[in-house]
C-alpha cells in the first residue's frame, strides 16, 4: 500500500490521483483500526463500562475522518498555476524532482526581475 500512496507525490496527474485514492483508503482503514483498538481498550475496564469505549471510539472516528477529508481535499495545480483563494492554497513544491518557482503574477516589477534572472540562467545553461 505504501508504494501506491507514494504515487501521490508524482507530478503525473493520473499517478498522483491513484496515490491519493490509496492514501484515502489507507487512512480509512487506519481510522477503523484505531476505533476498534480504542473501544477494546476502554470496554474491558469494569467500572468504565462500554459507554466510555464507545465515546473514545467515536472520537477516533471523528479524528480519522478529518484526516481522510484533508487527504481528499488536496488538489494539484492546473498547469503550474495556483489560483488565489481566501486563506491561501497549501502546496507541495519541488516534488517532481525539478526546480520550481512560485511567482506573484500581479507584481510586474518582480516578474520582470525574475524573468530576467531566468533568461540569464537559461543562456548560461545553453
Amino acid at each position: 500500500m505504501s508504494d501506491l500512496i507514494s504515487l501521490s507525490n508524482s507530478s503525473n496527474k493520473t499517478l498522483s490521483a491513484i496515490g491519493k485514492t490509496a492514501a484515502v483508503a489507507n487512512a480509512t482503514i487506519d481510522t477503523y483500526k484505531a476505533t476498534n483498538a480504542a473501544y477494546s481498550a476502554m470496554a474491558g475496564i469494569p467500572v468504565v463500562d462500554p459507554a466510555l469505549g464507545a465515546a473514545v471510539a467515536a472520537a477516533a472516528i471523528a479524528a480519522g475522518l478529518q484526516n481522510v477529508s484533508q487527504i481528499a481535499s488536496v488538489q494539484l495545480a492546473d498547469g503550474g498555476l495556483v489560483k488565489a483563494v481566501t486563506g491561501g492554497v497549501p502546496a507541495l513544491i519541488g516534488e517532481g524532482g525539478s526546480d520550481e518557482a512560485v511567482l506573484p503574477l500581479d507584481n510586474n516589477r518582480a516578474m520582470r526581475g525574475i524573468g530576467g534572472l531566468l533568461l540569464r540562467k537559461a543562456k548560461v545553461a545553453l
